[in-house]
């Protein structure tokens, strides 16, 4: 199956990112996982053209 996108998670609890991964990736996405402050930067400077964020609480 080709990829529809690619989506970095940014997360400080392992098991959100674990569920949230497994589901886009299900879905066709592919999924860049990331749990501190400064890895998701240079992911989004490296990987990313369009960058989105959706703050879920």
């Amino acid at each position: 199956m080709k990829s529809k996108a690619t989506i970095l998670i940014v997360d400080d609890v392992q098991y959100n990112l674990i569920i949230l991964s497994n589901m886009l990736s299900n879905y066709g996405y592919t999924v860049m996982e990331s749990s501190n402050g400064v890895d998701p930067i240079q992911k989004c400077c490296r990987f990313l053209s369009y960058i989105y964020r959706l703050q879920l609480r």
